[in-house]
C-alpha cells in the first residue's frame, strides 16, 4: 500500500524531532509514497541541512510562515487547503504546535486519517490541556516510548486503546564511522538545544564546581546562548567549557569524546542519546522518560533526575575508568 502522506512539524530547524521526521520522509519516499512536510515556521535562512535533505530526496515541503498566534487563524486555513487539494492517505504531526495547529485543522477536514505524535512528557499543564483539547479527534496518539505512553495516559487522560508506542531509531547498517575530530584536550561533550528543558547551566555551574579536568564542549543553539556565555566569562570557565554553538555535523565530535551527557529534566527518546549510543560511547543521563528503555540496567549510566551532585560524581567515576567505558559504549 502507497499514497500520500502529509507531514506537519513546527520547525525545520535541526532537533532530535525533526531529524526523526525528516528521516521518516525521506524512507517513505523511497517506499513509493509521496510524502509533503509542512513546516508551520517560515523557512529556515541558516541550519538548512535538514532542508537541505528533504531537497536532495525530492521530498515536498510546504511553509506556512506562521511567527506567532496572531498568524494562527491564517495558517488553519492555509493547512486546511492544502491538505484538502492534496488528498493523503494520512496526515500526522509532530511537536506541540504542530498538534495544536494540525488538531484544530482536522476538525474541518473529514474523511482522512490523522495521528498525533508525541515527543516529550512535557509536564506543563496548561500545555498539557491545550493539547489534549486541541488534538481530541486524533485517530492515535503515538509516542516515543513507553515512558512517554504512560504520561499521556496518566496526565492527558487519553484512553489507552488511543496510544501506541513507536521508539525513535537510528538506521545502524548506514551510520558513517568518521574519524573523529583532534581535540588538543580530552573532552565530555553535551548536544542538544539550549534550552531550561536540558538544564545546560546547571551543568555548566556544576561542570565547574566539580573540577572535572576533561573540557566540556556543549554543543547546540537556543535562546540560552547568551546566558551560557555571560556564565562562563563572569566565573572564567573559558579553560574548562566550550561553547560552540550549532554544528553541522556532530557526529566526528560525539565520537572523539570521552562520555556523552544528557542532563534533561523530562524528555521522550533522545535522538541525541542513541546517536551517542550508536557512536559506541558511554553516556551518562539523569533517569528521565525512555533513557532507561534505551541503555536499560545500566547504573553507571543513570543518576536520579536532578542529583547534579550525584551526576557530577558518576562522570568523574567513568572518566577514571577507560575501560569501562570502552564496555559500555
Amino acid at each position: 500500500m502507497t499514497g500520500k502522506v502529509v507531514l506537519v512539524t513546527t520547525e525545520l530547524r535541526m532537533g532530535g524531532a525533526e531529524k526523526c521526521l525528516v528521516d521518516l520522509a525521506i524512507h517513505l519516499q523511497d517506499k513509493g509514497w509521496r510524502p509533503m512536510v509542512v513546516s508551520i515556521a517560515p523557512e529556515p535562512d541558516q541550519h538548512r541541512t535538514l532542508v537541505d535533505r528533504l531537497a536532495d530526496h525530492q521530498v515536498r515541503t510546504h511553509y506556512l510562515d506562521c511567527t506567532s498566534v496572531f498568524g494562527l487563524l491564517r495558517a488553519t486555513i492555509q493547512l486546511a487547503r492544502l491538505i484538502r487539494k492534496s488528498a493523503p492517505t494520512a496526515v500526522f504531526s509532530f511537536l506541540y504546535h504542530a498538534n495544536v495547529l494540525t488538531g484544530l485543522t482536522m476538525r474541518t477536514v473529514r474523511g482522512v486519517p490523522y495521528f498525533s505524535c508525541i515527543r516529550v512528557a512535557d509536564p506543563r499543564r496548561v500545555r498539557l490541556l491545550i493539547e489534549r483539547l486541541a488534538t481530541r479527534n486524533t485517530q492515535k496518539y503515538l509516542c516515543v516510548s513507553e515512558a512517554v505512553s504512560k504520561f499521556v495516559i496518566n496526565k492527558m487522560g487519553v484512553p489507552v486503546d488511543r496510544v501506541a508506542t513507536i521508539p525513535n531509531g537510528v538506521d545502524l547498517a548506514s551510520y558513517p564511522i568518521l574519524e573523529p575530530q583532534e581535540q588538543p584536550v580530552p573532552y565530555v561533550i553535551f548536544v542538544g538545544r539550549l534550552h531550561e528543558q536540558k538544564r545546560v547551566v546547571e551543568l555548566v555551574e556544576w561542570y565547574a564546581k566539580a573540577g572535572i579536568r576533561e573540557k566540556l564542549l556543549v554543543v547546540g543553539s537556543g535562546h540560552l546562548e547568551a546566558q551560557l556565555k555571560q556564565l562562563i566569562d563572569q566565573q572564567g570557565l573559558h579553560h574548562q567549557v566550550d561553547l560552540l554553538g550549532w554544528v553541522r555535523d556532530t557526529l566526528s565530535l560525539v565520537q572523539g569524546a570521552q562520555c556523552f551527557v544528557l542532563p534533561s529534566k523530562f524528555e521522550g527518546m533522545a535522538n541525541a542519546l542513541l546517536e551517542a549510543m550508536a557512536a559506541g560511547k558511554a553516556v551518562l543521563a539523569f533517569d528521565v522518560e525512555g533513557v532507561s528503555e534505551l541503555i536499560g540496567q545500566s547504573p553507571e549510566q543513570i543518576v536520579s533526575n536532578g542529583d547534579f551532585q550525584q551526576f557530577t560524581s558518576q562522570l568523574k567515576y567513568l572518566l577514571a575508568q577507560p575501560e569501562l567505558r570502552d564496555r559500555l559504549g
